[in-house]
């Protein structure tokens, strides 16, 4: 029984790398994702001030 035991540690070792790289991945993703939106609002209200100085965005 001691056998089995010893031989699923490696296999788990490996699904828990690998789920992790999956979710890390899926994050960053995200992240970039969100970034991108940020940046997109940042740079048109930007241009909205650009535009049109006298309103308030």
């Amino acid at each position: 029984m001691s056998e089995i035991k010893l031989n699923l540690r490696p296999n788990l070792l490996r699904l828990f790398r690998y789920l992790s790289e999956i979710i890390l991945n899926y994050l960053n993703q995200f992240r970039k994702r969100s970034n991108k939106e940020v940046f997109t609002t940042y740079v048109e209200t930007i241009l909205i001030k650009e535009l049109h100085p006298g309103q308030i965005v």
